[in-house]
């Protein structure tokens, strides 16, 4: 037992498992990849689906386990991390779908694309259960790295280039910012476990000067894979030049995956230091929440304009972690949620529209609504979503968020959090205009085979928006579950 009551355990290979199982799933995969007839494309996706489930299944026994540390405490056995897993597992299976019909779109080869997801699917869910700062610069690693090489996978296209060109450089650069970070954090506490030092920093025998530098340098590194305004600027080049079921990914699974290290190291780690950085990550919310809806005003390209409403949503998350409280964090795991359902779906329209993997400008909506009733209804579902509109789930989760900022006293930045939102409504239902109000430029794409599971996922991702915004309490009662161990140490 530790200091505060928690159990700890020098192996716990269940802890490991779900990760273990999709990292040999990507192996495996890649394998059969290579050995498969060129008639079973299919097969790939089967199979990383498979793994996928496995895993999820694997994760049950952690679901109520409690707080326990492992391996030496570099991870933790918390509801936190077993509840961003699924989170994760979701987006990806998710991917999975929305990917079959759009590879051969795209002039993407199936051999290493299924077996990249998973390596990232495996980084991440190694991330959201750190306890270590070396093991969250690992998974950070791990789930970024074949996010640069699928970001190019359309390589006949030049803007798919520059865009895995442009990620791989930035990346690496902002991983400098990450490491040197971790090295300041240690310089100043003498470890770089999260449970450990928070205990230091509460009895103040920490040196403020070097840990102050970490925190920041790890804010960059992290505000970058983020998308945290000033360090966002990769964003938008990247989502519009990667394949769209790439684009999908990235801006959902990974970006669920970072605010696990961000609530663990600020709201666990570094609880007594609140005055230090509270204001610096306020400052990051409103300033990446306001250049994020304010640029998306005058986009013109669909995926450029999600990157810039990701950038937004980057901001609301933050808040939950400002407001520095068990609210806040629930705010948080439910609106993730939230957010990744309303933004695959909103990708997944994106494929529905496009043809054969070329860029979709919002006119091509136009008629919409009318020519292909369920996918108008579906898409204007996912934008009422994202704007926080009733009765979608993206209501609920923004009202739990600055409801959260209220509670702890943070008015003002629940205020900008509201105002923002309003401007969001405007290039939001801009789309729901122009697919009811306008017609279309051309005659609506062909049906092509491969859209089915298309289908499935704007079927699974609408239902369940329209579900979480009428009946939230399932996911609301789970994600109060979602507090890292040690956080009710600063309470």
């Amino acid at each position: 037992m530790n200091p505060y009551g928690l159990e700890l355990s020098s192996v716990a290979w269940e802890a490991i498992m779900p990760a273990a199982i999709v990292g040999l799933g990507a192996l495996v995969v890649l394998v059969t990849s290579l050995l498969a007839p060129q008639r079973a494309p299919r097969l790939p996706a089967a199979l990383s689906l498979l793994f996928v489930v496995v895993a999820a299944v694997m994760l049950m026994p952690l679901w109520g386990v409690g707080n326990a540390f492992c391996f030496g405490d570099a991870l933790a056995m918390d509801q936190l991390g077993a509840y961003l897993q699924i989170v994760v597992l979701a987006a990806t299976v998710l991917t999975i779908f929305i990917s079959i019909g759009q590879l051969p779109a795209e002039g993407i080869a199936f051999k290493e694309y299924y077996a990249l997801i998973l390596l990232s699917t495996c980084g991440m869910m190694l991330l959201v259960s750190g306890n270590d700062l070396l093991v969250i610069f690992l998974g950070v690693e791990l789930a970024a790295i074949p996010t640069y090489v699928l970001a190019g996978m359309a390589r006949g296209k030049l803007v798919s280039n520059e865009a895995a060109l442009k990620y791989f450089l930035l990346g690496a650069f902002a991983t400098g910012f990450l490491l040197y970070g971790i090295a300041f954090v240690y310089g100043g506490t003498g470890t770089t476990t999260l449970s450990h030092i928070a205990p230091l920093v509460a009895r103040g025998v920490v040196k403020p000067p070097f840990v102050l530098a970490g925190i920041g340098l790890i804010v960059v590194g992290l505000g970058f894979k983020a998308a945290l305004a000033p360090f966002h600027f990769w964003a938008p080049d990247v989502y519009q030049g990667a394949p769209t079921p790439v684009t999908a990914f990235i801006a959902t699974g990974p970006k669920a995956a970072l605010y696990a290290p961000l609530i663990r190291i600020f709201l666990v780690a570094f609880w007594d230091m609140h005055d230090d950085w509270s204001t610096m990550l306020w400052v990051l919310a409103v300033l990446t929440m306001s250049l994020g809806n304010v640029v998306a005003i005058a986009q013109r390209d669909i995926k450029r304009m999600l990157a810039y409403s990701s950038i937004a949503h980057a901001g609301y998350i933050l808040v939950g972690i400002v407001a520095r409280s068990e609210l806040g964090i629930r705010a948080i795991a439910f609106y993730l949620v939230v957010y990744v359902l309303a933004k695959l779906g909103a990708f997944a329209t994106v494929i529905a529209v496009s043809r054969n993997g070329r860029a979709v400008d919002i006119e091509d909506y136009g008629g919409l609504g009318f020519k292909r009733p369920l996918l108008g209804i579906a898409t204007a579902l996912f934008m009422i979503s994202l704007a926080g509109i009733p009765p979608a789930a993206g209501f609920l989760g923004k009202f739990y968020l600055f409801g959260a900022a209220v509670d702890a006293g943070f008015v003002g930045l629940a205020v900008i959090g509201v105002l923002n939102s309003v401007v969001s409504v405007y290039y939001y239902l801009r789309i729901v205009v122009i697919m009811y109000m306008r017609e279309p430029k051309e005659a609506p794409a062909p049906a092509r085979a491969g859209l089915e599971w298309v289908n499935a996922a704007l079927a699974v991702t609408a239902i369940a928006t329209l579900w979480l915004g009428v009946y939230p309490s399932f996911v609301i009662a789970n994600a109060a579950r979602a507090l890292p161990q040690l956080f009710l140490f600063g309470g």
